[in-house]
């Protein structure tokens, strides 16, 4: 990709892994204006040719930047960091999220899932989600949290993430 990029694509590569609005987990909300406004560009450049351009390092649809290769940049064996990517992706709309899928953001990376996709964090790592003194799973296949209440009794979990204890 580096070598179809021109200097103004990489500037433009830089602000979206740099800027004041990106965080941990390289998805976040951030209007065509406010990019234009940051960087000196003409918003109808950055439709019709610079975003364009950087796909598929970044993508942006609907007001959103994904950035879908930003976790592999990021410590995923720390329990800090997981908490923070996973309360960060707590905040996005799931339509959103599965657009970001959609782009090969790899989301089932954040909970080290196995094949019984139950969480296998690295094993320096023993901390695991808990949501009211409830162990909390990742199921795949759904894409989505939930809380084990009982043996047959799990409820996807539709709390606040700032909620959830790790121990």
């Amino acid at each position: 990709m580096r070598q179809r990029l021109n200097p103004l694509d990489r500037y433009l590569f830089i602000y979206f892994l740099t800027n004041e609005h990106t965080n941990i987990c390289g998805i976040y909300e951030l209007p065509i204006e406010t990019i234009a406004f940051e960087t000196g560009l003409d918003s109808h450049d950055l439709n019709k040719s610079l975003l364009p351009r950087l796909k598929p390092k970044i993508m942006y649809k609907n007001n959103w930047v994904i950035i879908p290769n930003f976790l592999k940049h990021q410590n995923c064996k720390s329990p800090t960091i997981i908490k923070g990517i996973m309360a960060e992706v707590s905040q996005i709309p799931p339509k959103i999220i599965d657009i970001a899928i959609g782009y090969k953001y790899p989301i089932d990376t954040i909970s080290h899932l196995n094949s019984n996709s139950n969480l296998n964090f690295n094993s320096n790592t023993k901390e695991k989600p808990f949501f009211d003194n409830k162990p909390m799973w990742y199921k795949k296949a759904d894409k989505k949290w939930f809380v084990v209440y009982g043996k047959d009794d799990w409820r996807e979990f539709v709390g606040n993430w700032a909620e959830v204890k790790w121990k």
